[in-house]
């Protein structure tokens, strides 16, 4: 996931309307998938819950409703 995120991050300009957001870099910078409770499941969020339900909340408010969303991972692995 990380690798894909860079790629585009290097390539913005190649790819207007196009927006990225790394939504839990708490959890990145642990290299594990979530601290409290998994992203996905936290929605609509709870901006008094824990870190996933707050990020998720706030991530409602700048996601325009009508997009297209992808979901990309990052797995604990290692790269080569």
């Amino acid at each position: 996931g990380r690798v894909v995120f860079e790629h585009f991050a290097n390539k913005l300009a190649e790819y207007p309307g196009l927006t990225l957001i790394l939504a839990n870099e708490e959890a990145l910078a642990k290299k594990t998938r979530y601290i409290d409770s998994d992203l996905n499941r936290s929605f609509p969020g709870n901006a008094n819950g824990n870190l996933e339900q707050q990020l998720a909340h706030e991530l409602l408010k700048v996601i325009d409703p009508n997009s297209l969303i992808v979901d990309i991972h990052t797995t604990r692995g290692q790269l080569p």
